[in-house]
């Protein structure tokens, strides 16, 4: 009787453990996961901006401003990240990074349906890009 109250015990401990820290989520991933649907279409949107002969001039924050006149609050998403945007070919590649603008949370190339680039909330990988638009777009169409 005393093994059967050992073995009982030992698996309400593993089922109580199991059910705390296996599938449950964290808020870190809820956002990244909203982020991620938000910037592929904001990347789609930077895609169509970066073929703009005068849009071209402008730094990222203002060219971001300015595609965001095509859908407005796509930004407000990313409020307290550091977005940046590579230009290239006429295409474009954004780039959501930490608040301090240290590490990389996702990239995606605007000519691509789905997400490039989920390198999570605990991501240590540089706020850098890894895609080049030109490349990735011209060889995708």
């Amino acid at each position: 009787m005393r093994t059967m109250h050992k073995n009982l015990a030992a698996v309400t401990l593993i089922a109580f453990i199991a059910f705390c820290f296996c599938g449950c989520t964290s808020k870190a991933d809820v956002n990244i996961d909203r982020m991620a649907s938000s910037l592929t279409k904001l990347s789609a949107i930077a895609n169509r901006c970066a073929k703009k002969p005068d849009y071209s001039w402008l730094g990222d924050g203002e060219f971001l401003k300015q595609c965001e006149t095509y859908q407005p609050g796509i930004l407000d998403e990313f409020r307290g990240q550091t977005l940046r945007v590579s230009r290239s070919g006429g295409y474009a590649v954004v780039l959501v990074c930490d608040g301090g603008g240290s590490h990389a949370l996702l990239e995606d190339a605007g000519c691509t349906a789905p997400l490039d680039i989920n390198y999570g909330a605990a991501s240590s990988k540089p706020c850098g890009f890894t895609i080049n638009a030109r490349e990735l777009c011209s060889s995708s169409r």
